[in-house]
């Protein structure tokens, strides 16, 4: 008999063989990485080329979260002073524009806030000093109501920008 056989492991004169259903998962694998290189990979580093000459922020800020963010963003960095606080919504879904940490990384050195839960109308009111500027990612926040008349809106595309503080 064949010793191979007896101890379980192959000896060195056998030569190694798929069986059908490894050789299927073999085949599965490939085509998958095949897929993941095709739809995930190389469109992404073909991104990334593109901006290769453009800053880290705008980079991050594309790569992350898409070129409509990116150009908000240089929007805002253009506009909005170093040494100014911004105050962001709070958004319960999960927005970037309503993260301190997101809006901090890329809107640094600014200060970034937020109004905590409950009353945005009454948190508006109390953060409208004169180095306060308020972000507008859509038409509902700030609360219209709540601005004091002297704020000017800034507009980037349609209902997204800023309100200035006011003009003393």
């Amino acid at each position: 008999m064949d010793p191979s056989l007896t101890s379980g492991y192959p000896s060195e004169n056998a030569s190694p063989r798929l069986t059908w259903a490894q050789g299927l998962l073999l085949l599965a694998m490939l085509v998958q990485v095949g897929l993941l290189l095709q739809r995930q990979v190389v469109p992404l580093l073909r991104r990334v080329a593109l901006r290769w000459q453009e800053p880290a922020i705008v980079r991050s800020a594309e790569l992350a979260f898409g070129a409509e963010f990116s150009d908000y963003i240089q929007f805002l960095r253009s506009r909005v002073p170093a040494d100014a606080t911004v105050v962001i919504p709070r958004d319960p879904f999960g927005s970037p524009f309503a993260h301190v940490g997101i809006m901090q990384y890329f809107l640094f050195p600014r200060e970034i806030v937020n109004c905590p839960p409950g009353d945005q109308a009454a948190c508006v009111q109390s953060l409208g000093g004169s180095g306060t500027y308020l972000l507008a990612p859509d038409s509902s926040f700030p609360p219209r109501q709540a601005l004091p008349a002297a704020r000017t809106f800034v507009s980037f595309k349609g209902e997204r920008g800023y309100f200035s503080p006011p003009v003393r």
